[in-house]
């Protein structure tokens, strides 16, 4: 037992939904298979992400029957077909949701670890004097509005956070 929690030790919990919008991501700049998939992510996030075998094909799954991407079996230069990945339209679209989504929630987060820096001056949401207003309305109803510090400041609906607790198998479960 003591040599499996050591394997899992350096293991980094990621908000549900995290790796949907990673596999999204990467795939945006191009079509890819599972395991260059997997082997991007961990480059691009300096070898910190690392996803497993069992987390991203189950994730690519879902995502494909969510119709957010598309696979098609290709030849391989070297060996078996590959089942390639792209993008779909509609995973344009939830790509762009989940960055909208995922900002909101660093924003909020950076706010708790720095509250004095992450606040306007008088520390609300109203938009900013008439002088300085740079900010707009958005699709979802939120105002977004830059402060004369040039401070990103959201006024958007809160998020919850759900107790969360992985189980034996690693997947997590809402309490």
């Amino acid at each position: 037992m003591a040599k499996r929690n050591d394997r899992y030790q350096n293991r980094t919990e990621i908000l549900q939904g995290t790796l949907d919008m990673l596999i999204l991501q990467t795939l945006q700049w191009a079509p890819r298979h599972g395991y260059a998939l997997s082997k991007a992510i961990r480059t691009n996030s300096g070898e910190i992400l690392k996803v497993d075998t069992g987390s991203l094909y189950p994730a690519l799954h879902r995502l494909e029957r969510k119709g957010w991407v598309a696979a098609e079996w290709k030849p391989s230069d070297v060996g078996p077909r590959l089942r390639v990945y792209r993008l779909t339209k509609a995973g344009k679209r939830q790509l762009v949701s989940e960055r909208s989504r995922w900002e909101r929630l660093t924003a909020a987060i950076a706010g708790v670890l720095n509250p004095a820096e992450s606040r306007g001056r008088d520390g609300d949401c109203s938009p900013p004097p008439a002088r300085t207003r740079t900010g707009a309305i958005n699709a979802s109803g939120s105002y977004r509005r830059e402060d004369a510090d040039r401070q990103r400041i959201s006024c958007a609906p809160s998020i919850t956070i759900t107790h969360t607790r992985a189980n034996s198998l690693g997947t997590i479960r809402r309490y």
